[in-house]
């Protein structure tokens, strides 16, 4: 939100959306197919690798497309342009965390070498999050309050 204050205020809930989506998709479906099958003594592991792609620019760039063809024609540009500019600060902030080596593959299928930058821990968004979000709410009650009424 901080970013779109900086560079417009226009289609924030879609900006949002992108920056979300990639943990959402990439972590939500493999925890609710293991809950499922917990039962039956788990599912296999092939199940998580699965979601993995949406996670990484390959999956980005199809699901932005994917869901821009949902708007009317006229709105599309700009909401795959939000959509991926949110999975782009997504993976830029990703990509700055150390994961213990693990990084990401920001060429599969072409090149599976794990990238990560490793200047702070996954952990350490914890202590920045209220922050951010007293930030965002002083850009978002400043525009508010200029607002023709």
């Amino acid at each position: 939100m901080l970013l779109k204050a900086g560079i417009g205020w226009r289609d924030v809930p879609v900006f949002v959306a992108g920056s979300l989506l990639p943990d959402v998709l990439a972590r939500v479906p493999p925890l609710a197919v293991e809950l499922l099958a917990r039962p039956l003594g788990g599912a296999p592991p092939w199940v998580s690798y699965v979601w993995v792609p949406m996670h990484l620019p390959v999956g980005m760039l199809v699901l932005s497309f994917s869901l821009c063809l949902l708007f009317p024609a006229p709105r599309r540009r700009v909401v795959f342009a939000n959509l991926l500019g949110g999975m782009a600060l997504h993976l830029g902030l990703d990509l700055l965390q150390d994961h213990q080596g693990v990084g990401y593959q920001l060429l599969f299928p072409l090149w599976g070498r794990p990238v990560e930058l490793g200047i702070f821990g996954s952990e350490d968004s914890v202590l920045v999050a209220p922050v951010l979000a007293v930030l965002a709410l002083g850009a978002w009650w400043r525009r508010r309050s200029r607002a023709p009424a």
